[in-house]
């Protein structure tokens, strides 16, 4: 019984494995981290809400099991014979194990000995309905506004004991209301009150009002003494009488929430303000809250009147409508932060009359008209947001308020419409009336705003796409003061964006990023395109509108961004500081036939201000402008200002695309060359008191490039550089007289002005740039008449590592044209027959460098070079070098001609008495190659000469290349070789080549796989090699034994002198093996190992494993017999 007991409970147990098991649920995440300002979740967040599981409901079948036999029967004597007799008695040694054949048992689960277990194939589908539970995840917004508001109790909650509803069941007074809220209230101070409409014509008569607003004409107030909401109700205003009253409606800090079922009409014809207060009437609050989603306003303040607040919090949304929402106080201090949001797209209804109007959205407070100077704003910040679907006029950071915060933000959401300004300062009314006291500007009557400002646009300027573009963006204020840095990023789209203030100035740094569109607009959201016959905007004016910037500018337009115009500096105004541009994106040139005021440079790009009259100094710093690869500018970019004054350097970087040209300076396009300011000094306009520097790399492109200005002037030096592959159309180290413009669809021309350069004019070219006309030093203009060289200083060019397989034109008016560092320099215009170096004083070729003529030459000074660095000048037969000086004897020249033609005569001209006076000459530095002879002509002044290099043959240069290789294990790879290659023709001295001769010999060294190569050799000259200082080896020449070999110079052929030099190396001899030691075994060693016969020890072990296995193979017989 016991076996079959512990059967049963195995069984029992292994059964307890076909019970479905159940998954691990949690309950979903409940969401959490919703508020005002994070309405919904998104990725960013981190929110997933969590799914709870389902059971499978799947059932095991006969399929889903397996059968295993595991017998645990023992056999006991009821399974033997009975005739079999068990006794004490000795048992043979042969007597077998006696079988079982009375045993009865059969394995079964009964008697344990069969289990059943699960073997199931199932896999979770829809079928099962099996769901796993996935744990959900919290929110991690963490909203710090909300976190601010609570913390600084600008959001306050309030622990509600009850809350007071109020029916309001057809048309009541608000009179009467009043006292059914006091007199709930009187016992729960704590109660909120909710105010809700009874069907559809619920109606508050605002009327028999009692209080007073002291200061306000015929006003009359609402008190609420409770936290307090309006839902389905229609707010009356009584409007028959003119002596009906305004309203104002004050929360006293208490929270206000209106629907957006609130409505409120007039019950007459007469217009009548309603305004709504966050704080008291003459009373100051802790804190205020207030939520308008419904009803016409005439004004909303989140502050009090005539007294102070803390914190504030306005929204305004839904179906409200208001014509001035103020984040503060009128007439007091708001001493916390203020939060403002406005989201409603619906204008303000000015009482019964069709007067519609959009809001004006204000941070701040405002003062009182007339009175002393009190509003200002000292807590921690503004924050003004202007939400999806909002549609506005104006939005302020303050006006007619002082500014006192840390920080002022400005935001626009994108889809959020604009129509008409967005203003980061603080701003003025112009009226004479404002107050004039306490921290008040009382000469210029402005506001100022002590803040960094914060303004991020991702909305649209104009009312939709069949409109022009009129919202325009100030960082600063509008006739207001900002001391604090200011940054602007505008992703949505406008017509203006200034940086800094208008008529104001700004004392902290200005950062602008442009990453959306500006574009030209007509100043009126409802006109309608292609109405505009001037256009207007679609400019970036990083600094000032009449006003200075105590501080640097830096802005970006960053790829995709689109502008009309851009300046880095103030209009009207001044930088006292520097001005950065950058550019990726792109400016644009569109319509600008018909522009006016800045788009009269539609396309443009100016590194200073626009026009600064003797009052403003415009840019003092540095102006710099980065036009980057992937750019277009389709206009012009000047590194100065548009009329206005640098009075530092600047610096123009190009490595996009210039449609336009490229100024160092700034530009004059009135005409006027300076005029006369009140203290007597002459004011230049668009002058450049620093050095300009132009530089185009990359693979950037311009049309021309100007060192100087366009009509304006540059009192410092110039300097363009082009490097890399860049491409432009013509160059020149000063500017460009002619200045001409759009205006009203018709082009203006002023009259020419000379661009002078008070210093030095430098143009360098190097790598693979490439100019496709001229390069011009400098350029004598008639102006009035009169020729003017506007250059005081020098006009260099200078061609550095540059290597064009392009070919440059012309270089004209240069004081040096110098070649060097490796240049190889080809100035030609098609084989033209005219001249390619023009008017140029000075001619230097050095460093191994060539420059090669397609035509004329003419050198108004000397001609220089450097007998230890001598280049090579290369002009074509029948073409001259011509030279109004001296002539020196530094650099070599060389005659070639075009396509094959046999040169027959070239000539260098000297002029003024320079040069031999004898027959022959002794100007070395002609080439005197084999079969070219000499003829000298003197000029009947006796004061020039020619000199006429003639050739018969073509065929007159060749070349000498000597290697050397090394053979042989024994031979040195490092170990330097010297050599002398000897000229049969001494008078050969010089650079060819890799070879530097001296009277014709030269010497150098050369290792284990090196050469030299001496070329443009004298065909016929004959000339021995022979190599020094290889003993030990064995020298062969092309395979020739022997250190010394000769020959003659072919034309046009490079003979070869392979020297190679061979050494084995020393044998080391091999030694006879070692003969391996044998060891010493005499008789008498002790024996310390096992001598035993090993093969008798496996043959006894094999013999005991076969006997175990007959043993064990018995006894398995055995027990089968007995089963």
């Amino acid at each position: 019984m016991k076996k079959r007991f512990l059967s049963l409970l195995l069984c029992a147990v292994m059964l307890c494995g076909f019970v479905p098991q159940g998954m691990a649920v949690s309950a979903a995440s409940t969401g959490g981290g919703l508020c005002a300002h994070h309405t919904e979740h998104t990725e960013d967040c981190g929110y997933s809400e969590g799914v709870e599981g389902n059971l499978c409901t799947h059932e095991h079948a006969e399929d889903c099991t397996i059968f295993e036999t595991n017998c645990v029967h023992s056999h006991d004597e009821s399974c033997y014979p009975n005739e079999t007799v068990l006794d004490d008695s000795a048992t043979p040694s042969d007597a077998g194990e006696a079988s079982p054949t009375e045993c009865t048992h059969v394995c079964s689960e009964e008697s344990a000995c069969t289990t059943k277990k699960l073997n199931c194939t199932h896999s979770h589908d829809e079928s099962c309905g099996c769901v796993e539970a996935v744990e959900g995840t919290p929110c991690s917004y963490d909203c710090s506004l909300c976190s601010e508001l609570d913390s600084e109790n600008i959001n306050p909650q309030k622990s509600q004991e009850e809350t007071i509803t109020i029916e309001v069941d057809g048309e009541k007074n608000w009179v009467d209301i009043e006292t059914a809220i006091n007199d709930a209230i009187a016992d729960n101070p704590d109660a909120e009150v909710k105010i809700i409409g009874k069907g559809n014509d619920a109606v508050i008569v605002l009327k028999d009002l009692t209080v007073d607003v002291e200061g306000m004409y015929r006003t009359k107030a609402i008190e609420l003494q409770a936290d307090t909401s309006f839902e389905n109700v229609e707010l009356r205003i009584p409007s028959t009488e003119g002596s009906d009253p305004h309203i104002m409606i004050f929360a006293n800090g208490h929270s206000l929430y209106m629907a957006d079922s609130v409505r409120k009409k007039f019950s007459g014809a007469y217009t009548k303000a309603t305004t709504i207060f966050g704080g008291g009437n003459k009373k100051d609050v802790e804190s205020a809250h207030i939520e308008i989603n419904g009803g016409d306003w005439s004004g909303i303040y989140g502050g009090s009147y005539r007294g102070n607040s803390g914190n504030t919090y306005v929204h305004v949304a839904g179906d409200a409508a208001v014509s001035k929402v103020y984040g503060g106080c009128y007439g007091g201090v708001t001493t916390g932060s203020i939060y403002l949001e406005y989201g409603s797209s619906r204008r303000y209804q000015d009482g019964s009359s069709t007067k519609y109007a959009l809001a004006d959205v204000i941070g701040s407070g405002h003062d009182i008209q007339g009175e002393p100077q009190i509003a200002d704003v000292t807590g921690e910040k503004i924050e003004v947001k202007i939400l999806p679907g909002a549609l506005v006029s104006d939005v302020y950071g303050a006006r007619n308020s002082m500014v006192s915060v840390d920080d002022v933000y400005i935001t626009v959401d994108e889809g959020a419409v604009v129509i008409d300004s967005v203003i980061g300062g603080a701003s003025t009314s112009r009226t004479e009336q404002w107050s004039l006291a306490d921290g008040y500007d009382t000469d210029k009557k402005h506001y100022t705003a002590n803040s960094d400002i914060h303004v991020l646009f991702n909305g649209e300027g104009r009312v939709d796409d069949t409109k022009y573009y009129s919202c325009r963006i100030y960082g600063g204020g509008v006739f207001g003061d900002v001391n604090g840095d200011i940054d602007v990023t505008v992703n949505g789209h406008a017509e203006y964006v200034y940086g800094g203030s208008s008529s104001d100035n700004v004392t902290g740094n200005i950062d602008i990023t442009i990453n959306g569109g500006i574009y030209a607009g007509g100043h009126n959201a409802d006109m309608e395109l292609g109405e505009v016959s001037t256009w207007y905007g679609g400019t970036v004016t990083s600094g000032c509108v009449r006003g200075t910037v105590t501080g640097n500018i830096t802005t970006t337009i960053n790829k995709d961004a689109e502008v009309h115009a851009l300046i880095g500096g103030s209009d009207d105004g001044s930088v006292v500081g520097n001005t950065n541009v950058h550019v990726y994106g792109k400016v644009l040139k569109k319509n600008h036939e018909n522009s006016n005021r800045f788009l009269r440079h539609a396309g443009s790009i100016f590194g200073g201000g626009y026009y600064s009259d003797e009052d403003y100094i415009d840019v003092t710093g540095s102006a710099s402008v980065y036009v980057y690869e992937g750019a277009v500018v389709e206009g012009d970019v000047h590194g100065g200002a548009i009329e206005g004054r640098n009075f530092g350097d600047t610096y123009v970087d190009v490595s996009g695309s210039v449609l336009g040209d490229i100024y160092g300076g700034g530009e004059n396009h009135h005409g006027a060359d300076g005029w006369y300011a009140s203290d007597g000094t002459v004011i230049y306009p668009g002058v450049v008191y620093g050095n300009t520097e132009v530089k185009i790399h990359g693979n950037g492109t311009a049309n021309n490039v100007y060192g100087g200005g366009k009509a304006s002037r540059v009192i410092g030096n110039t300097s363009v550089l082009l490097e890399g592959n860049a491409s432009v159309q013509n160059v020149y180290g000063i500017g460009n007289p002619n200045s001409e413009y759009w205006k009203g669809g018709t082009l203006k021309k002023a009259n020419p002005v000379a661009p002078h350069v008070y210093k030095n004019a430098t143009i360098t070219i190097k790598d693979q740039a490439r100019v496709a006309d001229t390069i011009y030093g400098f350029e004598i203009f008639e102006i009035r008449d009169n020729e003017v060289l506007p250059l005081g200083g020098r006009a260099e060019v200078y061609f550095k590592e540059s290597n064009n397989d392009d070919i440059f034109k012309r270089v004209k008016n240069a004081h040096l044209v110098q070649v060097t560092d490796s240049s190889n320099v080809v100035i030609d215009n098609e084989h033209q027959d005219n001249e390619q170096l023009v008017n140029v004083y000075d001619l230097v070729i050095d460093t191994s460098a060539t420059l090669k003529f397609g035509a004329d030459a003419h050198i108004l000074e000397n001609y220089r070079g450097d007998k230890e660095k001598s280049g090579t000048l290369e002009i074509p037969a029948g073409k001259g070098l011509t030279a109004d000086g001296a002539v020196t004897d530094l650099t070599r020249i060389s005659i070639y001609d075009y396509d094959n033609v046999v040169p027959e005569k070239a000539q260098v001209y000297v002029i003024s008495g320079a040069g031999s006076t004898t027959d022959d000459g002794d100007f070395t530095w002609i080439d005197t190659r084999n079969g070219v002879y000499m003829d000298w002509k003197a000029i009947e002044d006796n004061k020039s000469q020619w000199w006429l290099v003639n050739d018969p043959n073509p065929e007159r240069h060749g070349g000498l290349q000597v290697k050397k290789t090394v053979s042989g294990s024994g031979a040195s790879n490092t170990e330097a070789f010297t050599f002398t290659v000897t000229l049969d023709n001494t008078t050969i001295s010089g650079v060819y080549g890799d070879m530097t001769f001296e009277k014709g010999i030269a010497t150098f060294t050369l290792k284990a796989d090196e050469s030299k190569t001496a070329s443009n050799l004298p065909a016929g000259v004959g000339y021995t090699v022979e190599e020094k200082q290889n003993a030990g080896y064995t020298v062969t020449v092309n395979g020739t034994a022997g250190a010394k070999t000769a020959g003659t110079i072919a034309a046009n052929i490079t003979a070869t002198e392979a020297f190679n030099n061979h050494k084995d190396g020393e044998e080391t001899p091999t030694p006879d093996p070692k003969p391996e030691p044998t060891p010493d075994t005499p008789d008498d060693v002790p024996q310390t190992g096992d001598t035993s016969n090993i093969s008798l020890w496996i043959a006894l072990a094999c013999f005991s494993v076969f006997g175990i296995a007959v043993i064990l193979f018995g006894r398995k017989q055995r027990h089968k017999r007995h089963k």
